[in-house]
């Protein structure tokens, strides 16, 4: 099914504010009265515009904070910016496939998933330089 390009542009605007696809649906339904699958969520999400909006909204969101004067204020939501983008740490991974060649299991420790996500990076990088 085909949405108007205002339900498209809202799941967009959902997905700046942070939230996720199910709460996504739910805001559609109750603002315009229709349900939209999960999956359409994503794929619109997946978009080069949304790509491009939410690069953009990332934009103004650092312009924002350099160009805050109280640098204590200033630090802080750098941070918080800082963290979303970084992940802190690994809680829990059960049974995904990383790579084709790699499976990182529930038992595996932090520093073997690590060990595992580095291992595929040097192998890309190396593959990237030979080509």
């Amino acid at each position: 099914m085909t949405y108007s390009r205002e339900v498209t542009n809202k799941i967009v605007e959902c997905w700046g504010l942070g939230f996720t696809a199910e709460e996504t649906v739910t805001v559609i339904e109750n603002w315009k009265g229709i349900t939209i699958a999960l999956n359409t969520v994503y794929r619109h999400r997946h978009s080069l515009t949304a790509q491009q909006i939410i690069d953009e909204l990332i934009r103004k969101q650092m312009r924002d904070i350099a160009k805050e004067e109280d640098g204590d204020l200033r630090m802080k939501y750098r941070d918080k910016l800082l963290a979303k983008f970084i992940p802190q740490r690994i809680e829990s991974i059960s049974h995904q496939i990383i790579d084709q060649n790699v499976k990182i299991d529930a038992t595996d420790d932090e520093d073997t998933i690590l060990s595992k996500a580095a291992a595929i990076l040097t192998r890309k990088r190396e593959s990237q330089s030979i080509h």
